[in-house]
């Protein structure tokens, strides 16, 4: 992989070397950024906080399903503040689980990229 992109970088020139080089040295401090968050992701929901936060999110979707089985159908205001509760508790988990889950994937994608550089 590290002869490709030297064999690629003389392609395109000397000028565009440089840049072709600062912008791979600035996707690899996004990716090791990406690894940091997801350890602190991980940590977070090991927290009594993240824990707190997970949990208010479910206990919201929950309330809000409880609340679509008996609203009224004609109730349309209701049933759209019932579905935006569920949709907010989802994207709160979502979130914090996609960013755990990018920089798990980037963690690994990082380690193979050093074993092929050996």
């Amino acid at each position: 992989m590290k002869e490709e992109a030297i064999r690629a970088l003389v392609r395109i020139g000397a000028g565009r070397m440089m840049t072709a080089i600062d912008d791979y040295e600035s996707q690899h401090e996004t990716a090791q950024a990406e690894v940091s968050l997801a350890r602190e992701g991980i940590r977070f929901f090991q927290s009594n906080l993240g824990r707190y936060v997970v949990g208010m999110a479910v206990e919201q979707i929950l309330e809000a399903r409880t609340g679509l089985e008996t609203v009224s159908p004609q109730d349309e205001a209701a049933i759209r503040q019932l579905q935006n509760q569920i949709h907010i508790g989802r994207a709160v988990i979502r979130w914090l689980d996609g960013a755990v889950q990018r920089g798990l994937d980037m963690e690994q994608f990082l380690k193979e990229e050093q074993r092929n550089e050996r």
